[in-house]
C-alpha cells in the first residue's frame, strides 16, 4: 500500500465552546493556516504548548491512516510519502512510524518546518487547525525518486488534504493506478475541499476508483459541483459520482451513528 499525505505533528487539546468562538471556529471544522500570512490563529499553538494537559501526537490524516494500515497488513507493507522540515518535530514523526511499521519516504525541507495541527476537542467534537509547514513544498519529482515502490504498490490511499499542496503528485500516481488497474482510493478529507479546491478534485476525481467521505464532505461536493439532488440525500450524490465516473468507482459515506451509505455500480447498501 503507498500513502500520500500531509505528515503533521498534532496538538491535542480539550478546549471550551468559548475557546472556538474566540477564533471564530466551528465544532467538527478544517481549516488551514498560514504561518506567513499573519493569521491570529497561528497563536493558538502556542497557547496550546502552554497547556499542560496538550498531548503532541504523529499526525496527518493519511499518515495516521498508514499506521493503521500497516497494524492490518504487517510491517514493511506500507509506504508513506509526504514532506517534512529538517527537526526534532520529524524526528517524532519518524519514529512513530517506524514502531509501528509504516516505511516513511520523506522528501526533506532543510529550511520549512514540519507542518502541525491544533486538534481542538469539544465534547465528541474535533476542530483542526493546521499549519501545513513543510507539508506544503511536496512536488512530484520526490515519487519519480522511488519510483520502484509506487511499481511495487498493490493499491494506493490519497489523503484528500494533498489536493491542497500537489495535485500533480496525485495524478502522476492516479495515471499509474489506470494505467495498472490497481485500487486507488481518495478520501476527501474536509467540507473546504470540494469548495475551495474543486478545480483539482475534478482533475484527480476519474482516477479514484474508491472514494470516501463524510455526510458534510458530501453535502459540500454535491453544492460544488452542483448536482441535481438535495444535499443531504447521501444515496444520490453517491449515485451521481458512481454514474459519472469513467472508471468503475464505490462510494462510501460515512454518516456518525447514522448508516453508513455505499454505492458502486453493482448496487447500494448502508
Amino acid at each position: 500500500l503507498v500513502v500520500l499525505g500531509n505528515p503533521l505533528l498534532d496538538f491535542q487539546a480539550d478546549v471550551t465552546a468559548e475557546y472556538l468562538a474566540k477564533y471564530s471556529l466551528k465544532e467538527n471544522d478544517a481549516i488551514l493556516v498560514d504561518a506567513k500570512s499573519g493569521d491570529a490563529k497561528m497563536a493558538i499553538f502556542d497557547e496550546l504548548l502552554q497547556m499542560p494537559e496538550t498531548k503532541l501526537v504523529a499526525g496527518g490524516a493519511a499518515q495516521n491512516t498508514a499506521r493503521g494500515a500497516a497494524y492490518v497488513l504487517g510491517a514493511g507493507q506500507v509506504v508513506y510519502f509526504g514532506s517534512v522540515g529538517k527537526d526534532k518535530f520529524s524526528e517524532r514523526l519518524l519514529n512513530e512510524n517506524e514502531k509501528a511499521g509504516v516505511k516513511s519516504m520523506y522528501q526533506v525541507q532543510n529550511d520549512i518546518g514540519t507542518g502541525k495541527c491544533a486538534a481542538l476537542i469539544t465534547g465528541h467534537n474535533r476542530s483542526l487547525v493546521t499549519d501545513l509547514g513543510a507539508a506544503n513544498f511536496f512536488t512530484p519529482d520526490h515519487l519519480d525518486k522511488h519510483w520502484d515502490l509506487v511499481e511495487a504498490a498493490k493499491l494506493f490511499y490519497i489523503g484528500g488534504f494533498h489536493l491542497t499542496v500537489s495535485p500533480d503528485a496525485i495524478v502522476k500516481l492516479g495515471q499509474h493506478a489506470k494505467e495498472n488497474s490497481k485500487p486507488f482510493v481518495l478520501n476527501f478529507s474536509a467540507p473546504f475541499i470540494p469548495h475551495v479546491f474543486k478545480d483539482a478534485l475534478a482533475r484527480v476525481l476519474p482516477y479514484a476508483t474508491v472514494i470516501i467521505a463524510n455526510e458534510s464532505e458530501a453535502e459540500a461536493f454535491c453544492d460544488a459541483f452542483q448536482l441535481d439532488c438535495a444535499n443531504t440525500d447521501l444515496e444520490a450524490i453517491a449515485q451521481r459520482i458512481v454514474k459519472d465516473s469513467p472508471v468503475e468507482k464505490t462510494v462510501i459515506f460515512t454518516h456518525g451513528v447514522e448508516p453508513t451509505v455505499v454505492v458502486s455500480s453493482k448496487g447500494t447498501s448502508t
